[in-house]
């Protein structure tokens, strides 16, 4: 298990984050072979991380402290739960929206086990760098060795106002993985790698934009109509050390005179429409006062809408 001092209290301290218990109430979710329901599994993790976010100064909201639903006489749908714990969620106000789930084999077979972590769909900045922190962590500390992190059209995801992130961290109908999430140390360990990716999110340092130029081609004048052309290109020079993932290809970066592939997903986001997510990112400290050449826009016709 890797060092919890990875949470450090400095850097967790104040943040607000939402934790969703998936399932509860009449939606058992997935159910392992022994009976075991995803329910009070999602709930026994999240439980423990909350107790753990506590500790180090983080305000926490739970969707459910219990075995609970949200269906009421007017609206007896999951639509309608899962509309009163986002709108729960949102007026909290969080930094950050974690949805805790446990995964099941859609055709029925108990010898498949995966990580999976999902981020909201489209936001190929905070969301996808706290799934990138959390996924690794996961990983590295369940040990289970096929893993996938994917954009996710998860309700809660959509609706989600902060950055938002689903965990899918094992298979519960395999029943090796059924029996040992029935036990409090293994929902405890589980906890515990999810604050370590959270603490690793929550670290990463924000780039300040001092100055943003549109131009015609690399080291033109600035300017703002470009009819006659396809699309400008774009520069900006960052401010201060940040975090930032891997995305060779899609810009160059010279900090301290340095050259270096890299620019961080949300800028990238900002100010390139279209720009194919960093899906393999690793996080990686920029030294103060960087240049970031983000490169010709693409086609407005052409790029993806946001």
């Amino acid at each position: 298990m890797d060092d919890l001092s990875a949470a450090d209290s400095s850097v967790l301290s104040g943040k607000r984050v939402v934790l969703d218990p998936g399932h509860g109430g009449l939606f058992r979710g997935a159910l392992g072979v022994k009976g075991l329901t995803e329910a009070e599994v999602n709930l026994g993790v999240a439980l423990f991380l909350r107790g753990l976010l506590e500790s180090r100064g983080v305000q926490v909201l739970m969707t459910r402290t219990d075995d609970r639903d949200y269906l009421t006489p007017a609206d007896s749908t999951l639509r309608g739960d899962l509309t009163e714990r986002m709108r729960r969620a949102n007026a909290f106000r969080p930094d950050l929206f974690l949805s805790i789930h446990h995964n099941a084999d859609a055709r029925g077979a108990h010898d498949v086990n995966e990580t999976q972590t999902y981020y909201k769909l489209g936001d190929q900045g905070p969301s996808l760098d706290a799934a990138q922190d959390v996924h690794r962590s996961l990983v590295r500390n369940l040990g289970i060795e096929t893993q996938r992190l994917l954009p996710g059209n998860y309700f809660v995801l959509r609706n989600s106002a902060p950055p938002g992130i689903l965990t899918e961290a094992s298979y519960i109908t395999d029943p090796d993985v059924e029996a040992r999430l029935a036990l409090a140390a293994k929902e405890r360990l589980e906890a515990e790698a999810l604050l370590i990716g959270l603490g690793h999110f929550f670290a990463r340092r924000v780039p300040v934009v001092e100055s943003f130029v549109a131009s015609r081609a690399r080291g033109g004048p600035a300017d703002t109509i470009f009819d006659e052309i396809p699309a400008p290109f774009l520069a900006a020079r960052i401010a201060g050390a940040f975090t930032t993932g891997l995305a060779s290809g899609i810009a160059s970066t010279i900090p301290d005179h340095a050259p270096l592939v890299a620019v961080r997903t949300a800028l990238r986001r900002s100010m390139v429409r279209g720009a194919a997510p960093c899906a393999a990112a690793c996080p990686v400290t920029r030294a103060a006062s960087a240049t970031v050449a983000l490169g010709a826009a693409p086609d407005a016709d052409r790029g993806q809408k946001r």
